[in-house]
């Protein structure tokens, strides 16, 4: 996209990005749904993003809804966090975090193999 919004630049390409918005996300989205002769999922040019039609409509690339989220953290486990019942195996948190990003896949994924779904909490 030409730009990264991350506060944390110097912590490496490995890290996500901490501070999109999204309207951010859904450019990006929308790009890369482009560059692969995708149609856009989203609506950008009000300087907000809309949903063009329903999600389930698109064929690009577009964020998740909030069911599909939540089936996706999940993953059919009856856990507490994504992948297991202790915080600490699956997000950076505040007691072993040092407030900064860590690269993506550090912790355990959870059963289908996504790391990081709950972020830095």
């Amino acid at each position: 996209m030409g730009t990264n919004p991350s506060e944390f630049l110097d912590y490496g390409g490995d890290c996500p990005v901490e501070t999109a918005s999204g309207h951010d996300t859904a450019l990006y989205a929308n790009a890369l749904s482009s560059s692969q002769g995708l149609e856009s999922g989203f609506n950008c040019s009000s300087g907000v993003w809309d949903v063009f039609g329903t999600p389930y409509d698109c064929f690009g690339y577009r964020l998740p809804t909030e069911a599909q989220w939540e089936g996706a953290v999940r993953c059919v486990e009856d856990l507490l966090h994504s992948g297991s019942n202790s915080m600490d195996e699956v997000a950076w948190i505040d007691s072993h975090s040092s407030n900064q990003p860590h690269p993506v896949g550090q912790l355990e994924a959870n059963a289908c193999g996504w790391y990081g779904v709950l972020g830095v909490l």
